[in-house]
């Protein structure tokens, strides 16, 4: 809290912070946050995953407008701790399924944290590649790209096969559910839902 009222004094997102549950996460944990969940980050590096939305609301410990209004009217009030994805390992890396059809994202990290690995990227479709850590080289049909930490790349779909190389932690977003995936999924729009690889 007294941290908190440092970066933001007289703000009222503070004491609302006493109502919201404090997870840490370590680096590469996921958290799915659903629509209408009020959330914040404190600290650290974290990658936010959101299917298309219009309605980004703050509501506190910001200096950018609160709309107060509109958030009474999305926020959805259910008690609870958030949602842990948990991995399922495929092509040397790990997929995390959110509960919903608007995106799946795959993650790829050496073994050991002085290491090198290299493998095609099971993710179809338009791709979103995040550099969390170490370097990164992603090679398409059309040529290869190097990647250092906190840079991103489009990979369009008519790019094809996508094979990455990296020395640390790389994030990787598709459009849609995982291929060959045949489980259930809310086909609704997923207005702020994400996964936050750290």
């Amino acid at each position: 809290m007294g941290e908190l009222d440092q970066h933001h004094p007289d703000d009222v997102g503070v004491v609302a912070a006493l109502f919201l549950y404090r997870v840490r996460l370590a680096p590469g944990e996921v958290v799915y946050v659903p629509p209408g969940t009020i959330h914040s980050y404190v600290r650290g590096f974290g990658l936010e995953v959101m299917a298309t939305s219009d309605n980004v609301v703050r509501a506190g410990l910001s200096g950018k407008h609160k709309g107060v209004r509109e958030l009474l009217r999305i926020t959805t009030f259910r008690a609870g701790p958030p949602r842990r994805l948990a991995p399922e390992c495929a092509s040397g890396g790990r997929w995390f399924r959110p509960p919903v059809a608007d995106f799946a994202l795959w993650t790829l990290s050496p073994a050991a944290p002085a290491g090198f690995v290299m493998t095609r990227c099971p993710a179809t479709g338009p791709r979103l590649v995040v550099c969390c850590g170490g370097r990164a080289t992603l090679t398409t049909a059309t040529g290869e790209m190097a990647l250092r930490p906190g840079r991103a790349a489009f990979v369009p779909d008519a790019d094809g096969v996508l094979t990455v190389s990296t020395t640390g932690l790389v994030a990787v977003v598709q459009v849609g559910t995982i291929p060959g995936d045949t489980q259930d999924r809310d086909l609704g729009s997923s207005s702020t839902g994400g996964a936050s690889p750290r």
